[in-house]
C-alpha cells in the first residue's frame, strides 16, 4: 500500500491532503509502522463515520432536488463511496452512520437484528403514562400495523419532552406511534443505535471517523427475537 493511501485511510482525509501531511513532516515511519503527529495509523479496509445530522438534509448518496448528507463531508470523503446506514427523515436530526462497508450496513439494517435505537422527542401535546403503557404493549398504528413493544420515558419536568427506545425501523415510525395516540412529534433526534451513542461534542453537521471496533458497538444491544 502506498504511503499516501495509508495516511488517507488512517486519518480519514483525501489523497491530496495526505500528500500535504507527508510533505509537512507530520508523518513518520518507524519500524515499518506509520505515525501521524506521534499517533500510529491503522489502515481500515472500509471507512466508518459518525455524523450528527442536521435538519434539511436527506439520507441519500445523491438527489437532484435536495441536499444530501454526503455534502456535509467535503470533497475528499464524499468521493470515497460512502453511503448512509439506514435513514433519518429530512427534518430528523442526530446520530447517522456513514460507511463504505456494505456487509456492515446490511447487518445493521436487517430487520431480524432488532437493534435498539433511542430518540429524543418533543411533542405538540403533553405525553401521559397511558401513552407509555400503550407503546410498551406494542401499539397499533392507524393503518393497523402492530409495532413491537417499545419504551417511552417522559421528562417529569416537561411532559412534551421524552425519549423513545425501539427495536425496529418502520417508515416514520416514531411519528406514527405518537400520532396513533393523538399527538404530533415536533422535533426528533436520534441519540443512540445499539451501544453506539452520539458524541456530545459533535455539533449539527459535524462528523468524526470511527474504527471498525467502535462502529460495531451498534451490535451490543439488540431486542428480543
Amino acid at each position: 500500500m502506498r504511503l499516501e493511501k495509508l495516511v488517507a485511510d488512517g486519518a480519514g482525509v483525501s489523497r491530496s491532503d495526505a500528500k500535504e501531511l507527508i510533505k509537512s513532516g507530520r508523518v513518520q515511519l518507524l519500524d515499518g509502522e506509520v505515525f501521524l503527529d506521534g499517533k500510529r495509523l491503522e489502515a481500515e479496509e472500509h471507512l466508518y463515520l459518525m455524523l450528527n445530522k442536521p435538519e434539511g438534509f436527506v439520507c441519500a448518496t445523491e438527489d437532484k432536488r435536495e441536499k444530501t448528507v454526503l455534502e456535509l463531508l467535503g470533497e475528499g470523503l464524499s468521493r470515497k463511496e460512502l453511503f448512509p446506514v439506514g435513514r433519518l427523515d429530512k427534518d430528523t436530526t442526530g446520530l447517522l452512520i456513514l460507511t463504505s462497508d456494505g456487509a456492515f450496513a446490511h447487518a445493521v439494517t436487517h430487520p431480524k437484528k432488532h437493534i435498539f435505537k433511542e430518540y429524543e422527542l418533543f411533542t405538540a401535546e403533553p405525553m401521559t403514562a397511558a401513552d407509555s403503557e400503550a407503546i410498551l404493549g406494542g401499539i397499533e398504528l392507524r393503518d393497523g400495523t402492530r409495532c413491537r413493544k417499545a419504551a417511552l420515558s417522559i421528562d417529569p419536568e416537561d411532559a412534551k419532552h421524552g425519549w423513545l427506545r425501539l427495536s425496529e425501523g418502520k417508515y416514520h415510525q416514531v411519528k406514527r406511534m405518537l400520532a396513533a395516540r393523538g399527538n404530533r412529534v415536533e422535533k426528533l433526534k436520534r441519540i443512540s443505535i445499539g451501544g453506539l451513542e452520539l458524541d456530545a461534542a459533535l455539533m449539527p453537521g459535524q462528523f468524526r471517523l470511527m474504527s471498525r471496533e467502535q462502529a460495531e458497538k451498534v451490535f451490543e444491544t439488540c431486542g428480543e427475537n
